[in-house]
This record gives structure tokens, C-alpha cells and sequence, in this order.
């Protein structure tokens, strides 16, 4: 399991892949960066992310931004699926019932404190995933990565 210090440089990875921020051009933004002159200062937002709360969110996979900022998506293990609350996939035939595993998502059962996501990575999707919460949430991924 990656340590928190691990997994906040993978978030920031991931965001730098999508938008270089206009960081370093003397002032310049970036035409591919969704500007907000709020919480998320004038770096503003990735395409494809919402400034929620102070951070950029995916709304398409975040279960406590799902479809739009603040709404959370209920139940002990929310999902959120094209920015719609929904209960995590289970694929046919698949049963987690082993202790410490009790989620099913898509063809995997997840542990105790992970959360069943569809992250987008950019190319053909993989399906559900269970994955470790990045600041208590699905990774945002890279909505409009090719």
C-alpha cells in the first residue's frame, strides 16, 4: 500500500501530465487550463476537473463531488460513474464475502478503506478498480488524456 507521501507525488504526477499550469511563461495561462477565480487560485483547474472546496476534482469518478461539487454519493462504499452516483459494479459470478474484502468491484474485491473507482488514464478504460483514497477519494486521474 502506498504511504500518503507516495501517493500525494502520484496525484501530482498525474495532474502535471494533463496541464503544465502555464508555471514558468512570465505569466502566460495556458488556453487548456479551466481557469477559476476561486478556491483553486490562478492556476486554476486541468480540463475535464472542477474546482470543489479548494482542490480539483474529477466529477465524473469523485463519490464526494459526483456530477458536480458537494454532492456526495451515499452508502458505506459510495461509486461514483460518469458523474452519477451508483453502486459499485460487481461482475457476474463474483462474490466477496472473505473477511477484510467486502466490496465488490468489477472483477476484484476490495480491502476494508478502498474505494471502487473508475479512473481515467487516458486510451481504452480498464474497468473498475480498487484503489487506495488520494485525500479520501478516487485519484482524479486525466479526464481528457489521450
Amino acid at each position: 500500500m502506498l504511504s500518503l507521501r507516495a501517493s500525494a507525488v502520484a496525484v501530482l504526477v498525474l495532474a502535471a501530465a494533463c496541464d503544465d499550469g502555464g508555471a514558468g511563461d512570465g505569466g502566460a495561462r495556458d488556453a487548456n487550463v479551466v481557469f477559476d477565480a476561486g478556491d483553486c487560485g490562478d492556476a486554476g483547474c486541468a480540463p475535464g476537473l472542477a474546482c470543489c472546496a479548494g482542490a480539483c476534482v474529477n466529477p465524473v469518478n469523485d463519490p464526494h463531488h459526483c456530477g458536480a461539487c458537494d454532492v456526495a454519493c451515499p452508502g458505506p462504499s459510495p461509486f461514483c460513474a460518469s458523474g452519477a452516483c451508483a453502486q459499485a459494479p460487481c461482475n457476474p459470478g463474483q462474490v466477496c464475502s472473505a473477511p477484510g474484502q467486502p466490496l465488490c468491484c468489477g472483477s476484484a474485491c476490495c480491502r476494508a478503506g478502498d474505494l471502487c473507482c473508475e479512473v481515467d488514464r487516458g486510451g481504452p478504460s480498464r474497468g473498475p478498480e480498487c484503489v487506495a483514497p488520494i485525500a479520501g477519494t478516487c485519484p482524479i486521474g486525466c479526464p481528457l488524456c489521450l
